[in-house]
C-alpha cells in the first residue's frame, strides 16, 4: 500500500473520531487508536469479477481481501478496552480501494462502544 493511502486513512479517521467528541492529540492521549491494514490473497484460483471499470469483467486469478483491524488501548490502565476487525474484498486498484476501506474504517470507528 502506498503511503497516500496510508495518509488518507489517517486524516478521515481523526476527523471520524473528532466528530464523535474524541480530541486527536500526539501527547500523553488517554486512549491510543491503532488501525492496521493487512492484504491477503485466497491460496485457489477462482472466478473473481474485476470492476468497477472500463476493463471490468470475470477472470480466473487469486481473490485478494483487505482486512481491517481497529485496536483502542486506555493508556492509563494499560490495557487493551476494545479490539475489532472487517475483511471485505480487495480490488488493488487505487480508487476502489480507498474508498471502500474508508468506508470500512468508518464503519469500524461509528460501532466503536463506550469506552474508558
Amino acid at each position: 500500500m502506498s503511503n497516500e493511502f496510508e495518509k488518507r486513512i489517517r486524516k478521515t479517521s481523526i476527523k471520524n473520531l473528532e466528530d464523535q467528541g474524541f480530541k486527536f492529540t500526539e501527547k500523553w492521549p488517554n486512549l491510543t487508536f491503532t488501525i492496521s491494514l493487512k492484504v491477503d490473497t485466497a491460496l485457489s484460483i477462482s472466478r473473481v469479477f474485476y470492476g468497477p471499470s472500463p476493463l471490468a469483467g470475470y477472470y480466473d486469478g487469486y481473490k485478494k481481501y483487505i482486512t481491517v483491524l481497529i485496536k483502542i488501548d486506555n493508556n492509563k490502565l494499560s490495557k487493551q478496552v476494545y479490539e475489532r476487525d472487517f475483511t471485505g474484498y480487495f480490488y488493488n486498484n487505487f480508487r476502489p480501494d480507498i474508498h471502500r476501506t474508508i468506508s470500512f474504517t468508518n464503519f469500524l470507528l461509528n460501532d466503536i462502544p463506550e469506552v474508558e
